[in-house]
C-alpha cells in the first residue's frame, strides 16, 4: 500500500515537473490541458491512493466548516484549489506537488472559501456571529427583509469569468479523456471492459451536447483525440447521419423517437440522452439486458470517478 501510495505521487510530481517546464517553455495549451485532466483525474479517482487522501481531506475540511455545505461540491473544491496551485506551483522551488497541494487544500477551504462566503453581522440580540454571504442576499444592512420588487434575477457574468469558465471546460473534457486511457490500460482489478464500455457512451452523449451547445467553437478541443475517446458506433446509432468531426454533431439532427423504436413519437430525442436511448443501443452490444438501474448506477460512477455534478449543464464545471 505504502509503495502504491509512492508510485502515485512520484507519478503526479513527474506531470507537474512536465506542467512546469511546459508553461516555462510557451507550450501548446492542448499539451498543458492534458496534463491538468491527467492530474485531476489522479486526485480526484477514488481509485488511486492520493484521490482518496484527497476526498477524505476534503471530507474532513468541510465537516469542519459545516455551513459551506450547501455552497460548494467537494468537486467544486479540488477543481478550484488545483486551478488555484497550477497557477502558483514552480517545480524548481518544491518538486514535490503532492504535499504542496494538500497543504493547499487547507488553506483554500479554511482560508479562500470561509472569507469570500461567510460575514461578521450582528443579530438581532446584538451578539456577531457568523454567517453565508448568501443568507444576506434578501435582507437589508439593518437585517429586515428586502421587498420581493427590490431583489434582482439576472445575474451577469464577467468576461474573466467566461474566460474562467472556458477553461474549465476545457480542463474538463480533457480529464475526461484521461479517464478513458487509463480504463483502457488498467489491468487486473482495475480493468473494467463493460465499465469503460459505458463511460465511452457517456462521454460521447457529453460531447454531443458540448457540440449541439456550440461550445466546440468557443474553447480547443482535440478533434482527434475525441473521436478516438468516444464510441462512434453509439453516435451512430441514435444520430441521423454518421459523424466525424465535431462541427458534424453540431448541424446533424438526431433521430426521433419513432425511428429508435422507443416510442411513436416523430419528436427528435433529447440531448443529453435519456435512459431509454441507453436501453436501446446496449443489450445487442452487451449481450444482456438493462435496466434503468444498471444504468444509472454506471452513470453515477462516471460522474463520481470525473466529479461531474450531474445537477449542472452538462458542460458547464463552475
Amino acid at each position: 500500500m505504502i509503495q502504491e501510495s509512492n508510485l502515485a505521487k512520484e507519478k503526479i510530481d513527474s506531470l507537474m515537473t512536465e506542467y512546469c517546464a511546459c508553461k516555462k517553455s510557451g507550450g501548446n495549451r492542448a499539451r498543458l490541458k492534458r496534463i491538468w485532466g491527467e492530474v485531476y483525474f489522479l486526485l480526484s479517482s477514488a481509485e488511486n491512493p492520493c484521490g482518496r487522501k484527497v476526498k477524505a481531506k476534503i471530507k474532513e475540511l468541510l465537516h469542519k466548516n459545516s455551513h459551506l455545505n450547501h455552497i460548494y461540491e467537494e468537486s467544486d473544491i479540488l477543481t478550484d484549489c488545483l486551478t488555484e496551485c497550477l497557477a502558483r506551483y514552480d517545480s524548481e522551488k518544491c518538486d514535490a506537488f503532492f504535499p504542496w497541494f494538500m497543504t493547499c487544500l487547507s488553506w483554500w477551504v479554511n482560508d479562500h472559501i470561509y472569507k469570500k462566503h461567510t460575514r461578521i453581522v450582528q443579530n438581532a440580540q446584538g451578539e456577531k456571529i457568523r454567517e453565508n454571504r448568501t443568507e444576506s442576499l434578501g435582507r437589508n444592512e439593518d437585517g429586515t427583509e428586502k421587498d420581493a420588487d427590490s431583489l434582482g434575477t439576472d445575474t451577469v457574468i464577467s468576461p474573466d469569468e467566461q474566460t474562467e469558465g472556458k477553461f474549465n471546460a476545457e480542463a474538463r473534457i480533457a480529464q475526461m479523456f484521461s479517464y478513458i486511457r487509463f480504463m483502457e490500460h488498467s489491468s487486473g482489478k482495475a480493468a473494467n471492459p463493460t465499465r469503460l464500455f459505458y463511460s465511452r457512451c457517456f462521454v460521447t452523449d457529453y460531447m454531443t451536447s458540448v457540440c449541439k451547445d456550440g461550445i466546440h467553437q468557443e474553447i480547443q478541443i482535440n478533434q482527434q483525440e475525441a473521436f478516438g475517446t468516444m464510441n462512434t458506433d453509439f453516435l451512430d446509432f441514435f444520430m441521423t447521419q454518421p459523424c466525424r468531426t465535431l462541427q458534424n454533431i453540431a448541424v446533424t439532427a438526431p433521430k426521433t423517437y419513432a425511428q429508435l423504436e422507443i416510442s411513436s413519437k416523430q419528436e427528435e430525442i433529447k440531448i443529453p440522452l435519456e435512459a431509454a436511448v441507453y436501453k436501446k443501443y446496449l443489450p445487442d452490444r452487451l449481450g444482456r439486458s438493462v435496466t434503468d438501474a444498471a444504468i444509472s448506477q454506471q452513470r453515477k460512477a462516471f460522474h463520481e470517478q470525473l466529479g461531474i455534478n450531474p445537477k449542472q449543464k452538462t458542460w458547464n464545471l463552475e
